[in-house]
């Protein structure tokens, strides 16, 4: 099985195939500059490889519209939470937000990475944690506990006892953005669902919410721009 795919215009992008028992046929995703392409567990590889292939024009397009790729390094600018921040040399190990810089240790390129989104996910959880607290005692239910975590499709959950996690990479949403998400998944202690009630719930917490979905529509895929 090819780990590449050579395009139209001569660009090698890798590809990545795996097989899964729910799928009843080829699927293909083009992200961060990788195809990755599900096919069934008897499915043939070779006949998933040819049918890639045969859809190297819509890759090259999906690839175009990818927003262009920021790495965690040092002098890099990121978007958090409405401000913009530059990495810039520190003391810190683990990093720190202070006044529009984000001051961390210098490190090998792989390292800092890590240390970087480490601390972006610090960031992540102690907002998720206040705005989550303070939505709780709005609606008078009980506190939970709050994680941040990696979600491809989602930017948060909320679990029957009220748990409830939130997609780290809304880091580099607008505030009020982070904050409507934070609103969602809090309103889903009082309706598990997306009914009209719920909906009413969520205008209670956040009366922009619809603006601030709106924003998500349109621009949540440049989110997974930043870091690798």
């Amino acid at each position: 099985m090819p780990t590449s795919l050579v395009l139209p215009s001569g660009r090698d992008v890798p590809l990545r195939v795996r097989r899964h028992a729910r799928a009843r046929r080829f699927v293909l995703r083009v992200s961060g500059g990788v195809i990755q392409l599900t096919i069934p567990t008897r499915g043939s590889a070779k006949a998933a490889a040819a049918w890639a292939a045969d859809q190297a024009v819509f890759i090259e397009e999906q690839l175009r519209a990818e927003p262009v790729r920021v790495p965690f390094v040092m002098g890099a600018v990121l978007p958090i939470l409405g401000q913009s921040v530059e990495i810039v040399p520190g003391l810190l190990r683990s990093g720190a937000l202070c006044e529009g810089r984000l001051e961390i240790t210098p490190a090998a390129p792989a390292r800092l990475a890590q240390a970087v989104e480490a601390c972006l996910r610090r960031v992540a959880l102690d907002t998720a944690t206040a705005d989550l607290r303070t939505y709780w005692d709005r609606l008078d239910v009980p506190h939970a506990a709050v994680t941040v975590r990696s979600y491809q499709r989602r930017w948060g959950a909320c679990a029957a006892r009220g748990e409830t996690a939130i997609n780290w990479r809304l880091v580099f949403a607008p505030r009020e953005v982070f904050r409507y998400v934070c609103a969602h998944e809090a309103a889903h202690r009082i309706e598990m669902n997306h009914s009209a009630a719920f909906w009413a719930v969520v205008r209670q917490l956040d009366p922009t919410f619809e603006a601030q979905s709106a924003w998500l529509t349109a621009n949540g895929g440049t989110l997974s721009a930043y870091g690798s």
